[in-house]
This record gives structure tokens, C-alpha cells and sequence, in this order.
């Protein structure tokens, strides 16, 4: 209804990475650009090649089809991939302008051709060779006096320190030297996802090259926010952010954000029991359940707070 000029959709455009959903996904999308609004799209770790797409029947769970990375391009063909000015031939990563003298890289991280059988991949990385690709397009957009922005599922920057170390999936493999030779070679600004925290973070390095990591939350998320974003013609960025207050469902009497807040606060609280009890061999810390217990209600609240963006350290939560 905003009609803003452009949309962008940093990845996990699916669940698992349904055939039918993607189809339907793109039906959609077909109909905003409609409207004048012009989509451009890169894959997320959900899409491509994942064991884990199903149908459900009743109680019973089926396998359906996914997508391979070629279907991915076809299928989005209208939203980065038709109008590419160049494509990298060793993964989903294209560039295109979609206005002029901004050049708009979206780069696919995502570590779909590792998927097993019956394991996705969730972290990303970029290839030597994309990498490669990265570096010469971006210098390419220097000498033509271009800006240039990204879009890539997985975060460039740590949003909060230690976020590679205890969610080591969610902050690109290498990120510190990536984001450096990116930010060295142009690009000023990333649009990201994966994490689901509405958070934007700044990296700047001795030689004054400043990288902006703006994460935007999930619509499936706390506190479900829209982000929007105004680019000046002097190239100041101005971002605004609103949450979703109500929706066309049932939810007992309940106002949607505390509907929204106590859902995610329920499945956070799973989450950190699992990491806690999980035994080191698996990637957890091996707590006893009954300590696990105590400390997950903290941990819930920390990334429930990043969630929601612009989390305040108070002195109560630096001695907890």
C-alpha cells in the first residue's frame, strides 16, 4: 500500500524450499511489481535443494520437491535475474541498476550444493571464485562512478559481539576479512536477514572504508517489522521502521504484538534449553537441565531484546 520504487528480499522467500511455494511466491511477486514496486530477490539457506520441503497430510509429513539453483534463477528471473548486468557463473550473485548510478549487488552465500539427504546447510560462505567475481564487479562500479549496496542472506558483521561464536551460522564464514574486502572495494551498505533482529550495525577500518550491516527482522518474528529506507540524491540513507499491529486471524482476544511476544518468547525459551543441554560434541555446552533452566529465561530475554532492535544495556542487565 506505501508503493515504495523498490523492494528487496534478502533470502528464505520459503520454508523449505517447496517447489509449489516458490511458484506461489512468485505469483505474488509477479502481481506487486504490478502495482510499480520493483522486486529484487537472492536466495536464503530455506531455498534450494532442501531435504527438508515437505506437505502435510493430516498428522502424517510428506516429501515434496525442492528446487535446484538453476530452477532459482528461472523461477526469479523477473526480480535481479533478467535485467542483470553481469551474473556470477558459480552462484546465484548478480549485479544490476536498478536506478541509475546505483548498482545493486545481491550475492548468494548460501552452502546449498553441501546439502545432504537429509541435513541442510545453514551457515554461508563465499567461494574463491564468487569472491573473485565480487572484487571485479565492485571495482568496476567504482571507475563508472557507481554506489554501490548489496543483499545476502546471512549477516557481514556480528550484530553483538560474539555472535559468530554462539551462533556461528548466522555471520558469513571469514566474515572479518570478507566485509573488509568488500568494504575496501565499494561496497557501502548490505541489506540482511537470517538472524530475524530488526539491527543495523557499522564497521570502519584504518584506511576509512565503513561498511553498514542493516539486518531487518522477520515478518514471522517479534515484533514483525517493515523497514523502510529513503536514499537522498547526496547518498544519506534515512531509515524508518514500523511493526505489524493487527492481524486478519483469530487470536483469542489476545492484541497481536503480545500474541507475537509470547510466541517467540515460548519458542526462544526452547531454543536456549536446547543449546544449554546439548553436550559440547553436538555444538552445546552440556548444562544439566535443572541449571539449563535457570539460565535459558535470561538468554530469551538478551536475544528477544535484539530481536526488537536498539537494545539498551541497562545496569540490571549487566549483572545478570
Amino acid at each position: 500500500q506505501q508503493k515504495p520504487n523498490i523492494l528487496l528480499i534478502p533470502g528464505d522467500l520459503t520454508k523449505d524450499g517447496e517447489k509449489l511455494n516458490h511458484e506461489k511466491m512468485v505469483q505474488y511477486l509477479t502481481d506487486l511489481e504490478k502495482t510499480g514496486v520493483a522486486v529484487y530477490v537472492v536466495p536464503g539457506n530455506h531455498d534450494i535443494m532442501n531435504p527438508d520441503a515437505v506437505k502435510y497430510e493430516g498428522a502424517s509429513v510428506l516429501p515434496v520437491p525442492s528446487i535446484a539453483p538453476e530452477d532459482f534463477a528461472t523461477l526469479y528471473a523477473d526480480f535481479g535475474y533478467q535485467e542483470a548486468l553481469a551474473r556470477d557463473a558459480n552462484s546465484l550473485s548478480y549485479v544490476t541498476e536498478p536506478v541509475p548510478g546505483v548498482w545493486l549487488f545481491g550475492i548468494d552465500a548460501c552452502q546449498y550444493k553441501r546439502n545432504t539427504g537429509t541435513s541442510p546447510v545453514t551457515s554461508g560462505s563465499l567461494s574463491a571464485e564468487t569472491m573473485a567475481w565480487l572484487l571485479s564487479r565492485l571495482q568496476e562500479a567504482r571507475q563508472n562512478g557507481k554506489v554501490a549496496i548489496g543483499i545476502i542472506h546471512h549477516g557481514l558483521l556480528e550484530h553483538f559481539a560474539g555472535q559468530k561464536t554462539f551462533f556461528s551460522e548466522y555471520v558469513l564464514d571469514d566474515y572479518q576479512t570478507v566485509s573488509q574486502q568488500l568494504a575496501q572495494a565499494g561496497l557501502q551498505m548490505v541489506f540482511t536477514g537470517h538472524f530475524h533482529a530488526q539491527d543495523i550495525t557499522m564497521r570502519t577500518w584504518s584506511d576509512g572504508s565503513i561498511l553498514y550491516d542493516v539486518e531487518t527482522g522477520s515478518l514471522l518474528s517479534y515484533p514483525v517489522p517493515v523497514r523502510t529506507v529513503v536514499l537522498q540524491p547526496d547518498l544519506k540513507a534515512q531509515f524508518t521502521s514500523q511493526n505489524v499491529q493487527s492481524i486478519d486471524y483469530n487470536l483469542g482476544g489476545k492484541a497481536f504484538p503480545q500474541y507475537a511476544m509470547e510466541f517467540l518468547t515460548a519458542g526462544v525459551n526452547q531454543l536456549a534449553l536446547a543449546i544449554l543441554t546439548t553436550s559440547p560434541e553436538q555444538g552445546g555446552y552440556g548444562i544439566p537441565a535443572q541449571q539449563a533452566a535457570l539460565v535459558a529465561p535470561s538468554i530469551a530475554d538478551a536475544l528477544i531484546a535484539h530481536y526488537s532492535g536498539n537494545e539498551i544495556m541497562t545496569p540490571q542487565i549487566q549483572t545478570l
